[in-house]
């Protein structure tokens, strides 16, 4: 027998003599199952008002580990009584009788009871388990970086002990940018318990954040990367005056107009971005033109043709272009009628469709005046009666 298991049954004979007024254990905060990571330390609940329980209380902790053995006493009140761990437990001055576990790992976990002696019953109905958790160091670093297609594979394990049942074995998640995954998992021997993350590799993925979680009770570990895709530039997307266009698009642009050309290709590494010409009086196109803008300012005839947009990087064989049209056209004859000549379409018309009568200064003719379409008079006027109405035109 334990010598703290003698001094338990004389102290419990002593409580069976001493006619105790007060058997009932008053709690501020009951036993619950916690769980802890191996190295840390982790704290038992059983949070007694010491004052409201009465001078005759008896608490004891009872440990259900590998390390103090099945049902070995480990305290009574606020004093430590097993022997042979010396400073693994101690008892809360501050919050009595939680019960403190230093530098706890697989050895610590199991059931421990907080009981009220008198009663012989467990304080707050629960026997409170301890899981403890040894995960693997983080499999991930801040990036991992893989080819288009390869298959990335991830593996993060952790032994762990102390459950009741299946409802405290921990659980690995993975999510990338927030969406879960599916994973493996893998668990052929007891307490060690270990999760899969297995994918192709996709440009859609590039600089996405893979997530993994463990958690078990009250313990939550985090992991994450973020994913470095490396795939060859694509098929250069085509911006014209601001507007994405289609490849192969035609388009026309007034001559003296301005015109500009972009072109936006994803890529891990960077893509380079060139532009070449092809004008009608070309056989070949010109030589390229590093950048992925091609600003023309006053356009001109002679530079009608086709322009190509090309993008690439360290892992294409070769390039992937984009091409459109260009035809540059003359400003059309509606376009360059000068406002004079809309004001004396104006008057004709007025002239020629209504009998009218015209009153005149004999001043000079008024001077007309364009701007914005509205006709202006230097301080004198004309009126034109029509049949059914009165023009007038006036400063």
């Amino acid at each position: 027998m334990y010598p703290e298991q003698t001094s338990h049954w004389i102290i419990s004979i002593l409580m069976c003599i001493i006619a105790a007024s007060s058997e009932n254990i008053t709690l501020i905060e009951g036993p619950k199952d916690t769980a802890a990571l191996s190295g840390q330390n982790a704290t038992l609940i059983c949070h007694v008002n010491t004052t409201a329980s009465g001078s005759g209380h008896v608490v004891q902790w009872v440990g259900n580990s590998y390390r103090t053995g099945l049902g070995r006493p480990l305290s009574v009140n606020d004093r430590i009584t097993i022997t042979g761990a010396p400073n693994k437990f101690s008892i809360s001055s501050l919050k009595p009788y939680n019960l403190h576990l230093q530098n706890t790992d697989l050895d610590d976990a199991g059931k421990y009871t907080c009981n009220n002696v008198l009663i012989g019953s467990p304080v707050g109905g629960l026997e409170p388990q301890l899981v403890v958790l040894d995960p693997e160091p983080c499999p991930m670093s801040a990036n991992t970086t893989s080819r288009e297609n390869d298959t990335i594979k991830i593996t993060w394990s952790v032994k762990y002990a102390g459950n009741r049942n299946d409802s405290q074995k921990p659980t690995i998640r993975w999510t990338l940018n927030g969406i879960q995954q599916t994973a493996t998992v893998n668990e052929t021997t007891p307490g060690d318990f270990s999760s899969s993350f297995t994918r192709s590799a996709s440009s859609d993925d590039d600089q996405m954040e893979l997530n993994c979680s463990l958690s078990v009770l009250n313990i939550q570990e985090h992991c994450s990367t973020k994913l470095d895709i490396q795939y060859p530039a694509r098929m250069p997307v085509l911006f014209e005056n601001g507007k994405n266009i289609r490849d192969q698009h035609n388009s026309k642009h007034t001559i003296g107009s301005n015109v500009q050309l972009k072109g936006e290709s994803r890529g891990n590494p960077a893509s380079t971005i060139t532009w070449q010409v092809k004008t009608t009086s070309d056989e070949n196109f010109g030589s390229e033109e590093a950048g992925d803008t091609k600003q023309i300012n006053n356009i001109q005839f002679n530079q009608t043709g086709v322009y190509k947009c090309c993008a690439r990087n360290a892992l294409n064989g070769y390039r992937e272009c984009s091409e459109l049209t260009i035809e540059v056209v003359a400003v059309s004859r509606a376009a360059s009628t000068s406002p004079y000549m809309h004001a004396l379409w104006v008057i004709l018309i007025v002239s020629f469709s209504y009998p009218m009568v015209t009153r005149l200064h004999r001043s000079t003719w008024p001077a007309l005046v364009s701007r914005k379409g509205r006709f202006i008079t230097k301080g004198l006027y004309k009126t034109v009666h029509c049949n059914l109405y009165e023009v007038i035109f006036r400063k």
